[in-house]
């Protein structure tokens, strides 16, 4: 998930927590996109039923989690977009990018 949710969820020294930051920011600031991955091993039953949808309501643990890494993924604009920007551009308009991601 996305990591300033994840990274929260886990155990984690200042250090890694400090190490895991600057990680996420340099390479955001490449524009990549950034996924944290974590774990947590638990002994439910077989017939356990996950349920609920956030952490406010999920029916199993939501904090103490190891961190197992950050991934970064390249998302290129699609074909065309950066030929259609620099028109829009030189026709005296301003391209705003505007997404549901990292709040920054």
């Amino acid at each position: 998930g996305a990591p300033e949710r994840v990274l929260q969820r886990c155990r984690l020294s200042d250090e890694v927590k400090k190490t895991a930051r600057e990680a996420q920011e340099a390479l955001m600031g490449q524009g990549k996109r950034m996924i944290c991955l974590a774990e947590l091993r638990t002994s439910l039953p077989k017939s356990f039923a996950f349920a609920g949808s956030s952490f406010e309501d999920a029916n199993f643990a939501t904090s103490g989690y190891e961190l197992s890494g950050l991934f970064a993924l390249e998302d290129p604009p699609k074909k065309g977009v950066p030929r259609a920007i620099a028109r829009l551009f030189d026709a005296g308009c301003r391209t705003v990018m505007v997404t549901g991601d990292h709040p920054d």
